[in-house]
């Protein structure tokens, strides 16, 4: 493994704590999809915070949404603030 390899782990290990330290279970946070990797698989930014995310919602790009966080570990999982949502967003870490 290269070098880049593990300085990307570690970019995105320091998004995941940033946001942890930032949080509490609870929280309702704003956000958005910014793109679409694959299918159940985005990248999203939530207060400001991009990060790579498992969903089982859609979305259109650039929509806004709000999350409450459900957990912050092993795993931050969002759930969207939404009537009609029952789904769930984790993000991978």
């Amino acid at each position: 493994m290269g070098g880049g390899t593990e300085w990307r782990r570690k970019k995105r290990l320091g998004r995941a704590e940033t946001f942890r330290r930032r949080h509490q279970v609870g929280d309702q946070v704003s956000g958005f999809i910014l793109e679409w990797i694959g299918r159940g698989l985005a990248w999203v930014e939530v207060d400001g915070h991009r990060l790579l995310a498992r969903t089982e919602f859609g979305g259109n790009l650039g929509d806004p949404v709000s999350f409450r966080i459900m957990a912050l570990s092993p795993e931050i999982v969002l759930r969207p603030v939404r009537e009609d949502s029952p789904h769930s967003l984790s993000i991978r870490v």
